[in-house]
């Protein structure tokens, strides 16, 4: 679940040349389609007109009609924005098939309620730094090597062969291609994983994380959603 807000600040003269877009065709009774496409921005002609390359899906051209409404999302260091615009014409530059795309509406920043879970087993350390028992200084307790099943803006889900009890506060330490941060999180659940015994998974919500390391990881989660839906994945 989310909502927008209209940003005043971004216009779309401050996209960047290259920006990967997500794209949904809207129906006549606007309503979105559930495929979405991946195109990216070409060129700038106004403030409200671009120039956007035709989006190939699966290897194969997607034939977005002139006249199409279309919905577009994209992530920039402000955050994640989506505006609505109409498609007025195609056409070919050097060989790439282009859209000339006018802007029907303001860009809305998304602000997300919840988060989207995305499903990504990655390598991480852990440890912990409040139990029930006391709180531990730095050093006291040892990094777990682990991995985790999905993640989001608001948390992981972590597979250990430690159990861990709801409520503990626990430091991690993530690794998002080379992009490395540490947050705190609370464990909110506590399951055997798959009908291991020997293994738990462990729900995990951020309670300390800066909103520039928020952000860094939406960033993440959105740029692996694009690579996926390029190779025809998702």
């Amino acid at each position: 679940m989310h909502y927008y807000i209209e940003d005043d600040i971004m216009d779309i003269k401050d996209i960047k040349l290259g920006t990967k877009f997500e794209l949904t065709v809207i129906d006549s009774y606007n309503n979105h389609s559930d495929k979405i496409y991946i195109s990216q921005l070409e060129e700038i002609l106004d403030s409200n007109t671009i120039i956007i390359s035709t989006p190939i899906h699966e290897g194969n051209i997607v034939p977005i009609s002139v006249d199409s409404h279309i919905r577009i999302v994209f992530f920039h260091t402000k955050g994640l924005f989506t505006f609505n615009g109409i498609v007025r014409s195609r056409g070919r530059r050097d060989n790439i098939l282009i859209l000339k795309v006018e802007a029907e509406t303001k860009l809305k920043k998304i602000q997300r309620r919840n988060f989207f879970r995305f499903e990504w087993l990655m390598n991480v350390k852990f440890r912990v730094i409040e139990d029930e028992n006391k709180r531990y200084a730095e050093g006291e307790t040892p990094y777990i090597d682990t991995y985790i099943r999905d993640i989001s803006g608001g948390g992981v889900a972590l597979i250990t062969t430690e159990k861990q009890n709801i409520g503990t506060i626990i430091e991690i330490q993530l690794n998002l291609d080379g992009d490395i941060m540490t947050v705190i999180g609370e464990v909110v659940r506590a399951e055997i994983y798959e009908n291991d015994k020997n293994k738990y998974e462990i729900g995990i919500k951020f309670i300390d994380i800066t909103q520039r390391d928020r952000d860094r990881i939406v960033k993440f989660i959105f740029h692996k959603q694009i690579k996926l839906m390029q190779k025809g994945m998702v």
